[in-house]
């Protein structure tokens, strides 16, 4: 007994585009995929579930790799608090170098910043540390 497609996409969907933006899949990225191959798999031939298990151990790993390697980088910039550091910053779309005490640290969403002479500079512009 022969199972035909039920449909076929041309179009880009939303992941697709989701996945050129930000060139990146999250979690939930990773279980909408999951479900999706559970949902539309073969009945006569289902994969193995312990393939599917072992496929979010392996996302959960490399997640928590990710959380950790974050966490380092706000250890790591509260460690610069009053010491002097040089680092490249852009003005007016010009790297220029920039000599400070580190003020404050600051953690957003694109990253962790400090502050040196008033000036935010992402942690991984910094050159040097006095």
């Amino acid at each position: 007994m022969s199972i035909s497609s039920i449909g076929s996409s041309t179009g880009s969907t939303s992941a697709d585009t989701n996945i050129t933006n930000n060139q990146s899949l999250g979690q939930q990225d990773f279980l909408n995929i999951m479900m999706a191959e559970m949902t539309n798999q073969d009945p006569m031939s289902p994969q193995d579930d312990t393939q599917f298990l072992a496929e979010l151990a392996q996302f959960s790993t490399v997640n928590g790799v990710n959380t950790i390697t974050q966490d380092m980088g706000q250890i790591q910039a509260t460690a610069l608090l009053g010491k002097t550091v040089t680092a490249m910053n852009m003005v007016n779309g010009v790297n220029t170098p920039v000599n400070g005490v580190v003020q404050a640290v600051s953690y957003t969403s694109s990253g962790v910043n400090i502050t040196v002479n008033n000036q935010d500079i992402p942690l991984s512009d910094v050159q040097s540390v006095q």
